[in-house]
């Protein structure tokens, strides 16, 4: 019989600096591989990009719950831009996390990287110049978009320029 391997955040969301955000996920996962047994070995895996908008935190938790499903056959980094719709300007935020499944007997633990940026008003213009660079060179670049602003999706799928699919 065969077991499931069964996701697992690696931790509560924790506050990034946007500024720093890959020094933030090197960091994670060098706290993932010192685990509270010692040093243990965790596989950081990502075959795609994948770029998902909403307009709450609450849609963006509900996508966290999604792409903890989808990493289990889809290891990717997973970056959830959060677009509020509010005219006042607020400092982008941003927070990382791991998804890991537990192995089935005789595996490695494997994981994928989730980032979130929330933006609102101006702010939003903003967000292209800090989730670009984030993408894994090299990997396809898939943009999975909630809503129906349709021409903000075309602005959006021109500066990626790399975009394999967008739904």
């Amino acid at each position: 019989m065969s077991e499931t391997p069964h996701p697992l955040t690696f931790g509560e969301p924790r506050p990034a600096h946007v500024a720093d955000l890959e020094a933030e996920l090197s960091a994670l996962w060098r706290s993932a591989a010192e685990g509270p047994q010692g040093s243990q070995a965790v596989i950081r895996a990502c075959a795609l990009n994948l770029l998902v908008y909403v307009e709450s935190e609450e849609e963006g938790r509900e996508v966290s719950n999604v792409i903890s499903q989808v990493t289990l056959q889809n290891p990717c980094r997973a970056i959830v831009m959060i677009m509020k719709p509010t005219p006042s300007r607020t400092p982008l935020t941003a927070w990382i996390s791991a998804h890991c499944h537990l192995p089935v007997a005789g595996e490695k633990q494997v994981c994928s990287e989730e980032i979130s940026v929330a933006a609102s008003g101006d702010a939003v213009a903003d967000l292209p110049s800090v989730v670009v660079p984030l993408t894994v060179s090299g990997l396809p670049v898939y943009l999975w978009w909630r809503r129906t602003f349709r021409a903000s999706r075309l602005k959006w799928r021109s500066r990626l320029g790399t975009s394999t699919s967008a739904t």
